[in-house]
């Protein structure tokens, strides 16, 4: 089985995700904006 490596993201990275939800969108199309599985 192949296994991706774990991903590091940085505050500031995470703060935009959390501040796109905010402003409205789902998580799923914050993930997809951001270049993330919906399922993160």
């Amino acid at each position: 089985m192949f296994k991706i490596p774990n991903q590091e993201y940085t505050a500031e990275f995470k703060d935009l995700a959390v501040k796109r939800v905010n402003d409205g969108l789902t998580a799923g199309a914050a993930a997809r904006e951001l270049g993330w599985v919906e399922q993160t």
